[in-house]
């Protein structure tokens, strides 16, 4: 169940500062908890100071920019879930979109259904110039038509569309 809580602003005042020094699934991960973090001021009884969206919008902007900078060391999925952190929160972030998308073109890097319509998603939602990702998502389906859910295959359809 989720508890719907806010992050503390000490949290994520923290995760700004070591973003730099995060491993790539550490970095996804905080950069997915930053993006669908509750908006309320839902803090355990007032136990804790709450982050104010401009903070927690910058630490998701230090955690994709770090993700960039260290994206030969990134997994698919770590790349592809900083990328659908940045679409679920709508920041723009281009050089960092641009170097994440490069990464999951890299014939090289293993990705599933659900990162590659996650992070077509976020693009297209994100009005992201990302050719290379889309012409990296077209080959993925091309080998995978018959395995792609059918979320996955909505959602494709609708960031091809885009």
């Amino acid at each position: 169940a989720k508890l719907g809580l806010s992050l503390p602003d000490l949290l994520v005042r923290q995760i700004s500062q070591i973003a730099p020094r995060m491993s790539g699934r550490e970095l996804s991960t905080a950069a997915w908890a930053l993006a669908t973090a509750q908006r309320r001021e839902a803090t355990c009884g007032g136990a804790y100071e709450a982050a104010s969206l401009r903070d927690t919008r910058h630490a998701l902007e230090r955690c994709a920019d770090a993700g960039a900078r260290v994206m030969d060391a990134l997994s698919g999925r770590d790349a592809a879930t900083i990328i659908f952190a940045l679409g679920t929160a709508k920041v723009k972030r281009p050089a960092a979109l641009k170097a994440l998308c490069r990464r999951l073109a890299d014939p090289s890097v293993d990705w599933n259904g659900q990162d590659v319509a996650n992070s077509c998603w976020a693009c297209a939602s994100l009005d992201a110039d990302a050719p290379r990702l889309f012409s990296a998502a077209a080959a993925f389906v091309a080998r995978n038509a018959s395995q792609l859910e059918p979320r996955g295959v909505a959602t494709l359809a609708w960031s091809f569309a885009k």
